[in-house]
């Protein structure tokens, strides 16, 4: 299994679409994050979103752009219903810590 960064994926999601006269974009602040979502799709032509809220992961294996065994580094994990584990019920998280790996100079959450 291999993991390939988001820009990368993005690059290859963009070289799908600009065949079609889209782009992908992604979402500089919060407020666009509000509004578009993280990612979203925009026509180059008439320069208006074309599709909102878009999941790289779903959008990247419908175009074939991500190969099988091929994860994108630092999405969260989903369930088969496509939620989050922490938002599963029954599950609750109490209180989360960050923590830096020796390792990294990433921080990542971690269940108290």
């Amino acid at each position: 299994m291999s993991v390939v960064t988001q820009a990368a994926v993005m690059k290859r999601i963009n070289r799908k679409l600009i065949k079609d006269g889209e782009y992908l974009h992604r979402s500089r602040s919060m407020r666009g994050q509000m509004d578009c979502g993280e990612f979203y799709v925009v026509d180059v032509y008439g320069n208006y979103i074309v599709s909102l809220d878009v999941d790289i992961d779903t959008l990247s294996r419908e175009l074939g752009v991500l190969k099988k065994g091929e994860t994108i580094a630092g999405l969260e994990p989903q369930t088969e219903s496509g939620c989050c584990p922490a938002e599963l019920p029954g599950v609750e998280l109490t209180s989360i810590r960050r923590t830096s790996s020796p390792e990294s100079n990433f921080s990542r959450l971690e269940p108290a």
